[in-house]
């Protein structure tokens, strides 16, 4: 994708861009060859923001309600970073299979991170991930990288929301959720019409699996004990 000329969205409510995609697809997935460092910083001049919303193409957003609840963390005014979605701070390191990581060294556990079907990042974090480029290590999976490179920062918000169903597979559906994963087109074009047409992402609620709500308060390999009744 060839950008030609740096853009700038005003909006009332904060500037939300489903752009960071473009970054990450850079530093993970096309060749040295194709993508260097300066071709990461002109990708993130072209754009003025507040917000990135990284997201996969079978991801479904309510983006107005995405930008709702960017509105309300603003209107706080806490002066943090956010880093916004759904976290996993037990996950094991896989060493098979096409995200497997032979050279992580660190744990036998994957830091605490938000998993990659949808996160939003403020303008700061990813001002830092662009500026530090040429000195971070990069790994096979794009999320587990983020939640890697944002450890040592401080002056964040880890900001766990069970309203992001954004695990490698869906969770069902409940009309809590403001993002979904793992969407067929055609799913997507359904959850639309039907959102359009009756204000609820769902014509039934159902789950497929179990939730968690995030515990900060242990150490990430006990963060995440599922339980029945969280969407």
């Amino acid at each position: 994708m060839m950008l030609m000329k740096k853009y700038h969205l005003r909006i009332n409510i904060p500037t939300l861009l489903v752009a960071l995609s473009l970054i990450l697809l850079c530093v993970h997935y096309l060749s040295s060859a194709k993508c260097s460092p300066s071709d990461q910083e002109e990708i993130y001049e072209y754009y003025n923001f507040d917000y990135l919303l990284k997201c996969d193409d079978d991801t479904f957003v309510l983006v107005h309600k995405i930008l709702r609840e960017l509105d309300k963390w603003q209107n706080k005014g806490t002066k943090r970073e956010l880093y916004w979605g759904f976290f996993n701070g037990k996950a094991q390191v896989k060493r098979s299979g096409p995200w497997k990581e032979m050279d992580w060294i660190l744990c036998d556990y994957y830091l605490p991170y938000a998993l990659g079907g949808g996160y939003v990042l403020s303008y700061n974090l990813v001002q830092f991930i662009v500026n530090n480029m040429h000195i971070l290590k990069l790994h096979n999976s794009e999320d587990v990288s983020v939640g890697l490179w944002l450890a040592p920062l401080a002056n964040i918000e880890r900001k766990h929301d069970v309203r992001f169903d954004t695990e490698y597979r869906s969770r069902g559906c409940s009309n809590q959720y403001i993002i979904t994963h793992k969407q067929t087109i055609l799913n997507m074009k359904n959850m639309h019409e039907y959102y359009q047409a009756s204000g609820a992402l769902c014509q039934k609620e159902i789950s497929n699996r179990m939730s968690y709500r995030y515990n900060w308060t242990v150490p990430p390999s006990q963060c995440c004990n599922r339980q029945a009744g969280i969407p």
